[in-house]
């Protein structure tokens, strides 16, 4: 005789699983581990074992959530979040925010929603200063503009759909704040009046409406070009971004670092961090560090072949 809730927690996780096959990571269930409304499961990426967790299932919400017991890789968490995150928002009113940043704009984009229909789309660029921190600015004032209109429009509730984890865990404390724009942030969503549900969804994997909001954030992007900080570097990373993608490495782009560097976080055993310098004396130069070497011998073959390309 099947547990309580069996059925249901199979089926949500062979739905995980084809979310998450395009980044190589699947999830086992461990045999003999279903209870009534819940299992176990290993974490497999690339064929090898990162971790384990338990899928918990509410009949009554008709809900699951996920809870991680071993792993320290952030980018797989960040993955599993985000395909455990498909469910409606909870209030009537929700907002979906996204950031670009492109040859040196940074920008956002958000749409809101009331009953399931379209009621506003915010879009713009960020001023100098936030821009240094690359996408990650955008998705931060993106949440911020929201809150401005939901203030304005009598709003006293939203849920605050978002693809990149910062959005919740800078507002919420979670997260080390070790820039000004994050601690900005955070004091702003402290000050205001609304109340917020945040929701974690999967980045580009066709929300309909995380879409739209990227494709509002690229485009305020075009239209409203601003001058970079440090033009060569951020174009530069670009392209190496291009040639990581092109490898299947996952990545964060974290902006530009005290005017000196550009920051890429690159996914491995261990992260690894890619510094691209331009001053004075490191024109164009990277700096590879991080706990695992093979990445780093890695990481420094590809910039060497992108430099001769």
């Amino acid at each position: 005789m099947p547990f309580i809730g069996e059925i249901e927690l199979t089926k949500k996780i062979a739905d995980a699983n084809r979310r998450l096959a395009e980044r190589n990571i699947k999830l086992e269930i461990l045999p003999n581990t279903f209870r009534d409304y819940q299992v176990q499961f290993e974490l497999m990426h690339g064929g090898l074992k990162k971790g384990r967790g338990i899928v918990y299932y509410s009949p009554k919400k008709q809900s699951f959530r996920l809870k991680v017991l071993q792993t320290s890789d952030e980018f797989l968490e960040d993955a599993l979040d985000a395909a455990f995150g498909g469910e409606k928002p909870k209030t009537e009113v929700a907002a979906y925010v996204d950031g670009s940043f492109a040859s040196g704009t940074a920008s956002y984009g958000a749409v809101i929603l009331k009953g399931g229909k379209v009621v506003a789309e915010l879009s713009g660029v960020l001023p100098p200063d936030e821009a240094a921190s690359h996408q990650i600015g955008g998705e931060l004032r993106g949440a911020l503009e929201v809150l401005k209109w939901a203030e304005k429009n009598g709003c006293s509730e939203i849920t605050i759909c978002y693809d990149y984890k910062g959005v919740e865990k800078f507002a919420t404390g979670s997260w080390k704040r070790e820039n000004p724009l994050a601690e900005r942030y955070y004091q702003e969503v402290r000050k205001s009046r609304v109340k917020v549900h945040w929701q974690k969804i999967a980045a580009h994997t066709g929300v309909k409406w995380n879409e739209r909001a990227d494709e509002l954030a690229r485009q305020a992007a075009r239209e409203n070009p601003t001058e970079a900080a440090l033009p060569r570097a951020e174009q530069l990373v670009q392209k190496f971004e291009d040639l990581l993608t092109a490898q299947g490495l996952e990545y964060e782009n974290k902006g530009l670092f005290s005017n000196q560097f550009v920051r890429l976080v690159v996914q491995g055993k261990k992260p690894v961090y890619f510094d691209l310098y331009d001053t004075p004396k490191r024109q164009l130069d990277p700096y590879i560090h991080g706990g695992d070497k093979e990445l780093v011998e890695e990481l420094g073959r590809l910039f060497d072949k992108l430099k001769k390309s």
